[in-house]
């Protein structure tokens, strides 16, 4: 299952969106925006009217409880190092659990995502109960959203 799919970020992105019927003139003018807040709306190209809501994407409402397994790896002294400050431990103490395999990082969507881009673009080993967001939110490492806004 992509969560992405019908997310108005992902649609926007992609110029999939229809234009709407506009609530002022009834034309059928009115296209999907978003503001440099991140906030999206609609904006009317025949009489201008805009009208903007706070939404959430699929990604926001997710509120899953999230556990990132790092699985038991050779790492080296700035593999360690990064490891560290990801689980913000000391490097002994984060070479420890490694090693035990007890490394373990558990969160929401919110707090598990950034670091689930740091692994996966430092190509650390890891597993994640109870599905990968990666997977789940495929379009999600090029959106970033919201978790970076676009003007």
């Amino acid at each position: 299952m992509d969560g992405c799919n019908n997310c108005l970020q992902y649609l926007l992105d992609i110029g999939k969106l229809e234009p709407e019927e506009c609530y002022e003139c009834g034309e059928k003018s009115a296209r999907w925006i978003q503001g440099s807040d991140g906030t999206f709306g609609v904006k009317c190209k025949d009489c201008g009217s805009e009208a903007w809501a706070d939404l959430n994407t699929p990604c926001e409402l997710d509120e899953t409880d999230y556990r990132i397994f790092i699985m038991p790896f050779s790492a080296g002294k700035e593999e360690l190092l990064f490891l560290s400050k990801v689980v913000k431990k000391s490097a002994l103490e984060t070479k420890k659990m490694l090693g035990s395999g007890e490394l373990i990082i558990s969160g929401n969507l919110r707090e598990i995502f950034p670091t689930v881009f740091l692994l996966h673009e430092h190509q650390v080993p890891y597993n994640i109960s109870p599905e990968n967001p990666l997977e789940k939110y495929a379009y999600q490492p090029k959106c970033r959203y919201p978790y970076k806004i676009r003007e």
